[in-house]
């Protein structure tokens, strides 16, 4: 069994952060990348960074894409002098040859000769979980990858979430592109509603523990290589293709995801973390010089009308001020 430092992380960092925007507009047609937005005062790849060391990771290797986009990440974390790790970037000679995320990352597996485990990860997201208990669960199934998961109710789910179907220990039978609340129904045939809003339904987080070794071994499989030609994305096309040809792929559950990927999600996010509803992160916001903790690690959540005092301050936090007639960013 490796150890934790043994696993590498590899961050997605080349969305040109469209989606969302006005958090990513730094000026007039300027997009930051997602990855430097900024989260309760801090740079949004930063607290993935340090969430993910915390729990082991040393070594990081991020396929960005694009000579701006690379810069925006370098000036944010370099090369991982502040937090004790090592930090690698993607070559700027192959952002031109990437069909997908999947199709960057088998390709830089290569590139860098990772064979252990590795944690593929998202820089528009955070994650409340822990480790070990996944990698134990990751190799005691030999699986190929394990996709972290997100555990909702129906109405999370209905048109929202893709779905991942999964036996008793966890391996994925089949994916289902967000489903309406009458398919979900007829499929788990659940009897009452009290049966059916108590299913356990689990979302892709992003996040996958994989076998660096095996994927590179079948990445010479003609019909990957096929679908490489085409597009080649972790949750579109290569963990359904492992799926369909009888690979295990399993999940595993974590505490919280928090998808920062567009304004909704950012805020409500944002509650969350100021709630204390991730363990996995430790707030301090300062706004106008003025300093306030609010701890989301073994201390009282704040009260409600902390809460809504913090969201109407988001926009600070965030570094962005959006009128009606205009966005644009302020500070960064």
């Amino acid at each position: 069994m490796p150890e934790l430092s043994e696993i590498v992380g590899i961050g997605l960092a080349g969305g040109q952060g469209v989606r969302a925007r006005p958090l990513t507009l730094k000026a007039p047609g300027y997009l930051r990348s997602k990855a430097a937005m900024s989260f309760l005062g801090r740079r949004l790849i930063r607290w993935v960074i340090q969430i993910l060391t915390a729990e082991g990771v040393k070594d990081y290797y991020v396929i960005a894409h694009g000579k701006e986009n690379r810069y925006q990440i370098k000036v944010m974390i370099g090369y991982g002098e502040g937090f004790g790790v090592d930090v690698k970037y993607s070559p700027v000679k192959y952002d031109a040859l990437s069909t997908g995320s999947a199709d960057s990352t088998l390709r830089m597996l290569d590139y860098w000769d990772i064979s252990g485990p590795a944690l593929v990860f998202p820089t528009d997201s955070i994650i409340d979980f822990d480790l070990a208990p996944m990698l134990d669960a990751h190799r005691e199934r030999g699986s190929v990858a394990t996709i972290a998961a997100m555990v909702r109710e129906p109405d999370e789910v209905a048109e929202k979430y893709g779905l991942m179907l999964a036996d008793d220990d966890g391996r994925v039978t089949e994916f289902v592109e967000k489903p309406t609340l009458g398919e979900l129904r007829e499929h788990f045939h659940a009897e009452t509603d009290e049966e059916f809003r108590g299913l356990p339904l689990r979302t892709n987080a992003g996040f996958y523990l994989v076998d660096a070794g095996k994927l590179r071994e079948l990445a010479g499989e003609a019909e990957v290589q096929r679908l490489r030609e085409r597009r080649l994305d972790f949750g579109k096309d290569l963990l359904p293709w492992l799926v369909g040809n009888g690979y295990p792929v399993h999940t595993y559950a974590v505490r919280r995801i928090g998808d920062l990927g567009n304004v909704e999600d950012y805020i409500e996010t944002m509650v969350a973390v100021l709630r204390g509803e991730f363990a996995s992160v430790a707030v301090a916001v300062n706004v106008y010089g003025a300093s306030s903790a609010i701890v989301a690690v073994g201390g009282t959540p704040p009260s409600t009308g902390a809460i809504l005092a913090s969201v109407t301050s988001i926009v600070i936090a965030a570094s962005v001020l959006v009128t009606p007639s205009e966005t644009r960013t302020e500070n960064g």
